[in-house]
């Protein structure tokens, strides 16, 4: 979500893409991988083993990204509640007062 709200709204079709086809690479590929660990470490805790090596590849991009100041820290001033909604409809959008009047959604 973080993703789509630091593209401005523009390109939330394009985000959403790129975050299910990232998902989708990862639940092909990990089952593989992690039954790969499984079977080197010849031991019931390979699974463990795995979640934290990638866990701690995850760790070390984002240190490395936070480093290249690619990843946005959002101030604590500049952030906004969470208001949970029970339902909605295309009406709350132009409610909103952070959306774009001038914005079309069509």
């Amino acid at each position: 979500m973080g993703a789509i709200l630091s593209s401005g709204g523009q390109d939330v079709v394009a985000v959403s893409a790129g975050l299910l086809f990232a998902y989708s690479i990862g639940a092909c590929v990990s089952p593989l991988l992690a039954s790969g660990v499984m079977t080197l470490l010849d031991a019931p805790f390979g699974l463990f083993a795995f979640w934290c090596l990638v866990n701690g590849t995850f760790a070390v991009v984002t240190l490395y990204l936070r480093k290249q100041e690619k990843v946005e820290i959002v101030a604590v001033e500049d952030q906004v509640a969470f208001v949970p909604m029970k339902s909605t409809s295309p009406v709350v959008m132009s409610m909103d007062p952070r959306s774009d009047p001038e914005f079309d959604r069509s």
